[in-house]
């Protein structure tokens, strides 16, 4: 019975990730791309999107920043011994960000935007 607890939680904590920032915004460029299409004004893409991570302005425009990051570790160190030393050598953290810059004229409405997506890892 104890080894099936062990391998039960084993598998939920390797399943294990996280996510952050804002949710409502889609991980994928052609995600984006399908949530901004109807999107015109300022009050639209905070209807969609809610309340923006940053906001600042650049050539006469104000600009909202939407962020989402995930990502997921690898949990080798929960096996003893080979995996406490598979993780001293390799113990990396894998994540995804997606960022959106909308850019709004003084009437409020988007002149343009971008979405920014970059991958990496880290220790």
């Amino acid at each position: 019975m104890k080894k099936l607890i062990i391998l039960c939680l084993t598998i939920v904590l390797l399943g294990c990730s996280t996510t952050t920032g804002n949710l409502k915004l889609e991980t994928s460029s052609e995600g984006v791309h399908k949530q901004m299409a109807d999107l015109t004004t300022k009050e639209d893409v905070r209807q969609r999107f809610g309340t923006p991570n940053l906001i600042f302005e650049k050539d006469d425009l104000e600009y909202y920043e939407y962020k989402n990051v995930s990502g997921h570790g690898r949990y080798e160190w929960l096996f003893p011994v080979l995996g406490w030393i598979i993780s001293w050598c390799q113990d990396t953290y894998i994540y995804t960000e997606t960022n959106l810059f909308i850019g709004f004229n003084k009437n409020g409405e988007i002149e343009n935007w971008d979405v920014v997506q970059t991958q990496g890892t880290f220790n």
